[in-house]
């Protein structure tokens, strides 16, 4: 993965957390038929991340809304927090 893509997920991660993070490994993980998705390793830990040059604006504030009414409902399985969400349009490299 190249060096802008593992910064915009710091970026995104450090102002969520509101101090630094540091990304220090990306690792694809497949399954996805629509987006890409990596596991994050940081010096904040380790995070899921997914990613689309082609996603609709809002795609991902959606899904992230989604995902807080599921964890929200009584009963509800095991969803993951959504931590950060951002709209970056990423140049591919020359």
């Amino acid at each position: 993965m190249n060096a802008t893509l593992r910064q915009a997920f710091a970026d995104a991660l450090t102002a969520a957390r509101g101090s630094p993070v540091r990304v220090t490994g990306l690792h694809p993980i497949g399954g996805g038929d629509i987006n890409a998705a990596a596991r994050l390793d940081t010096s904040a830990g380790p995070f899921f991340a997914k990613w689309s040059p082609r996603a609709a604006p809002g795609t991902f504030a959606r899904e992230a809304f989604g995902l807080a009414a599921l964890r929200a409902a009584a009963g509800a399985p095991r969803v993951p927090a959504v931590v950060a969400h951002a709209v970056r349009r990423l140049e591919p490299p020359v």
